[in-house]
């Protein structure tokens, strides 16, 4: 790479010798070369995206944090300038703590002292995401602060920010910070990188509860306050209650589809009232804001929390003699690639379906490039042992100029520990006359590493509407 680079550098810098060539030392490439040296004007550009944050990056004993360390003292070493791509916010968990204000800081000053000459800190603060990213708008103050000067004291500056930003919310949100800050994290256990979902964080329900209350007080606190100042507290106290139900969610203490007795049985139904009680105003939030991306996580993560929110919102508690007996699984729980930018992946509105709403997939190409997949760990409570039936309910058309016997979907059960399909039933256009059909897929032993998939043939347009799983 470096090599590569040098080559054109050379030449860029006979007709413009002030260009400097950037390059992303990034995963594979950030080890630096043992026998080459980038010329004056090619800058590498550190990423330290599998580092934690919790702890800055100079006292930080996280594995991936030393090897960082190593490289950058290395790169150093050979290079004229350098750059560091760090990161300020949670791709997976973007409203939930991330305890890297002091982080932020301190990297400042470290990256300085390493010769570091330019510093980019990845968030989502200029974007119309910044509403849900955790302290979003004081981590870029901080971060700006810090690139100018970041031997002055920080506190003066949390308080002033904080006290501004959120009026007389402030005190209460400097006594959130103060107690997230003294949450206990050991970074080689726990670390917190720019993807960790909040299960695997170390946040217990006593903290989040405690953060929500703080959050409630600094929302009372500003009942006489600007409009502006009003929706940063709100939009605060929106990110505290998203933590807790999210840590509920992904935790395991529910499940979106729960066809096991025992786990039905053993649910807390206090904290089941709880959690879907925020669930209920988390979605009406959403609903609220139509125009203003309100994102929970990244991507194709983002679609598939909110469906996970919304499912709680609408879930009752099971109970009587069929508790855990049957179970549905909504298109809004199902992944697929590329959505929401795919142009042939959607989802969209269908009287034909159940809830309203199915997917939709048209113009596709043979093989597994569109794969919808529905993933049991995680989303399925099952019993051990127990045998279950599959069906499926969906919609298969033919293409334009493609005849109805030729366009087929298959679908099926795929077992990832023997890398087997477990179930699998094909179906045409032409046998289902191109209206709703369900699909009775058989009977199989449930095990937490199956997922559900569907492919078609080539010219074939399908519509799913959600899976029945039957103990």
């Amino acid at each position: 790479m470096i090599d590569f680079l040098n080559r054109i550098a050379e030449e860029v810098e006979k007709e413009h010798p002030d260009v400097i060539i950037q390059t992303l030392s990034y995963m594979y490439s950030r080890k630096p070369p043992k026998n080459l040296k980038p010329r004056r004007n090619v800058m590498p550009l550190l990423c330290s995206i599998e580092c934690d944050f919790s702890k800055p990056m100079a006292e930080n004993r996280f594995e991936e944090n030393v090897a960082f360390r190593a490289d950058l003292e290395k790169w150093r070493d050979i290079s004229n300038r350098l750059m560091i791509w760090d990161y300020a916010g949670n791709w997976r968990s973007t409203p939930c703590p991330q305890h890297n204000l002091r982080t932020i800081w301190e990297n400042t000053r470290y990256y300085r002292a390493q010769g570091v000459t330019e510093l980019f800190h990845e968030g989502k603060v200029l974007s119309k995401e910044s509403q849900t990213e955790e302290l979003a708008a004081l981590k870029a103050y901080l971060a700006s602060k810090a690139m100018w000067n970041p031997d002055r004291p920080m506190r003066p500056l949390m308080e002033r920010f904080c006290n501004a930003y959120y009026g007389k919310g402030g005190p209460f949100v400097l006594e959130y910070i103060d107690l997230l800050e003294r949450q206990p994290v050991d970074e080689t256990k726990t670390p917190i990188i720019y993807s960790t979902t909040i299960d695997k964080m170390p946040w217990t329900d006593e903290f989040l509860n405690e953060a929500r209350g703080l959050w409630r007080k600094a929302e009372a606190a500003v009942a006489d306050e600007s409009a502006a100042v009003k929706s940063n507290v709100f939009w605060g106290v929106f990110c505290a209650d998203y933590s807790l139900l999210s840590k509920y969610i992904h935790g395991g203490e529910w499940r979106p589809v729960i066809v096991s007795e025992k786990f039905a049985s053993s649910m807390d139904r206090d904290k089941f009232e709880t959690m879907r009680r925020i669930a209920r105003d988390i979605v009406a939030v959403l609903d609220k804001y139509p125009d203003q991306v309100v994102v929970l996580s990244s991507y194709l993560n983002d679609f598939r929390h909110k469906a996970l929110v919304r499912a709680l919102a609408a879930a009752e508690l099971p109970g009587g003699g069929d508790a855990g007996g049957k179970a549905t699984v909504q298109d809004g729980l199902i992944t697929y690639n590329d959505f929401p930018k795919s142009k042939t992946i959607f989802r969209e509105r269908d009287e034909g379906a159940t809830d309203g709403w199915a997917i939709h997939v048209h113009k596709s190409e043979p093989g597994w490039a569109w794969t919808m997949t529905f993933h049991m760990h995680n989303a399925v409570a099952f019993d051990e042992g127990v045998k279950y039936r599959l069906r499926v309910r969906g919609r298969v058309m033919p293409e334009e100029g493609v005849a109805p016997e030729k366009a087929i979907v298959t679908s099926g059960l795929f077992d990832r520990n023997v890398r087997e399909n477990v179930l699998s039933k094909s179906v045409s256009a032409a046998a289902s006359k191109g209206e709703w059909t369900w699909v009775d897929l058989g009977e199989w032993t449930a095990k937490n590493d199956n997922y559900i998939f569907h492919v078609s043939s080539h010219g074939c347009a399908f519509k799913l509407d959600l899976f029945e799983i039957t103990r």
